[in-house]
Parts: structure tokens; C-alpha cells; sequence
């Protein structure tokens, strides 16, 4: 019998929090703040919240909060695909912070929630001279 080493097991949890990331429905949000006009006149945190209310209760400190646009969604998955897509708006190092107009950010998620409920990603070919081996 064959000794579980430490990668094996790392291995396994990083596909139980895999799984559970996958599974997990919630909210995509958008959020407006009169303080983050600083760093740009389009600035918005997008993030992925099972519980609305207690995520804006976490946001206590920024005064004036408020959610712009708000969307179910089936997995934070959905979230890190719209954030992919908002990538050249991304503020510093920051994934959730970006600098685009408001209509751009919901074209984006939409995007993405459309690309995912119609598994066109799915049918998606990519040339073997463009793949990457590792």
C-alpha cells in the first residue's frame, strides 16, 4: 500500500475547495462610492456575495455605498470570468477595482452569464499551434 504524501493531499483539498467554489450561488455586484471618484470618474468594485445585505454591512467604512446592479449568479466562477473580461479597467493589483464606465462593466458580466448558461464556450476550438503545453 502506497504511503498519502503531502501533495496528495494538498492535491485533494484544493479539489474539495474546487468543488465547493463551483457549487457556490450567489450574487455578482457592483458597487458605487462618492470616495472611490478619486482614483477615476468610472470606479467600481465588482464582487461576488452570497449574503447582499451582510456584504454591505462589511462595507460600513465607505460612506455613501451603494449597489448599482446587482445579479444571481450560479458560481464565483461567473464572478472571476467577468473580472477576466474587465481586466485592461483593473485598478493596481486589486482583482475587484475597476475604472470603466458602468454600462461597459454590466456588458461584461452579462457576457459572461450569457456565455455560461449557452456552454458556447464549450464549442470553442483553439488551433493546436496557439495551445500551451506545461
Amino acid at each position: 500500500m502506497e504511503e498519502n504524501t503531502a501533495t496528495d493531499a494538498a492535491a485533494v483539498v484544493y479539489e474539495a475547495i474546487k468543488r465547493q467554489r463551483i457549487s457556490k450561488t450567489g450574487f455578482i455586484y457592483v458597487l458605487s462610492a462618492p470616495m472611490f471618484s478619486y482614483y477615476g470618474e468610472h470606479v467600481y468594485n465588482v464582487g461576488y456575495s452570497k449574503n447582499l445585505k451582510q456584504t454591505m454591512d462589511d462595507f460600513i467604512e465607505i460612506p455613501e455605498r451603494k449597489y448599482v446592479y446587482t445579479k444571481k449568479v450560479h458560481s464565483i466562477n461567473d464572478v472571476e470570468k467577468a473580472h477576466s473580461l474587465l481586466c485592461p479597467f483593473q485598478l493596481f493589483d486589486d482583482h475587484e477595482m475597476f475604472n470603466a464606465p458602468l454600462e461597459v462593466i454590466i456588458e461584461s458580466i452579462n457576457t459572461c452569464l450569457q456565455l455560461h448558461s449557452s456552454n458556447i464556450r464549450d464549442n470553442i476550438v483553439v488551433p493546436k499551434d496557439m495551445l500551451i503545453e506545461f
